[in-house]
């Protein structure tokens, strides 16, 4: 039986310090989930491995797992309105699909990407990690054809991506980097080594949390 897997990760802050907590099982039968996103009291899943984009409904007592798409290879989900967008690694594009909508449609927003992974937005600007080609590119979803554009080259392979202020933080292959975004020349900047092959983040506020990933069953957090 395969449980929910995701890189990023969700922690109920109770205080300064990281407290133990219950696991509560809330779907199984999925082969290989990765992105996450909420909207209204729907949680949508990206099933990398099944090829599909999976939803229920968490305020139900015996939440429901129903396919919502099929899409190639979908990585990560991120909200932009009603829109949710997501990185088709099998399909190398980024592409949408109104919320909203009676009948979901996924609408191809941009191309020509290897591998693209994690998502942030900032702004109407979409940040997207290309594994493959060791870069984060973005695009301004507001542009009727939007294009690529490179905003750092990479040494490691970037997959999980997160905001704070100006910043962009990046998971590469078991270190977290930053870079500032209104600089002309970003330069990565290493923020913490977490010794293992892939890492998933999130903030709460100022302080970063991070899993640090197979073979580590810990969460650490820098601030």
């Amino acid at each position: 039986m395969k449980l929910i897997k995701h890189y990023y990760f969700l922690m109920l802050l109770l205080s300064t310090q990281v407290l133990p907590a219950q696991l509560t099982i809330v779907t199984t039968g999925l082969d290989t989930a990765a992105g996450l996103a909420t909207y209204g009291t729907d949680l949508y899943i990206a099933d990398v491995g099944d090829n599909k984009i999976y939803k229920l409904d968490i305020t139900a007592a015996n939440p429901v797992l129903t396919e919502f798409v099929a899409i190639n290879r979908p990585y990560d989900l991120v909200l932009y309105g009603t829109d949710l967008y997501v990185s088709e690694w099998g399909g190398s594009k980024v592409s949408k699909i109104d919320l909203t909508a009676t009948t979901p449609t996924v609408t191809t927003v941009v191309t020509g990407l290897e591998s693209p992974a994690g998502l942030a937005f900032y702004g109407s600007n979409l940040y997207i990690a290309e594994e493959v080609n060791h870069r984060i590119v973005k695009i301004d979803v507001s542009e009727a054809s939007p294009t690529l554009t490179t905003v750092v080259e990479l040494t490691r392979f970037p997959k999980g991506l997160a905001f704070l202020d100006d910043y962009l933080y990046m998971a590469t292959s078991g270190v977290v980097q930053k870079i500032d975004i209104t600089e002309a020349n970003p330069m990565p900047i290493d923020v913490v080594y977490c010794g293992s092959s892939e890492i998933g983040f999130s903030f709460h506020g100022t302080v970063l949390y991070i899993a640090p990933g197979a073979p580590y069953t810990k969460i650490i957090k820098v601030d």
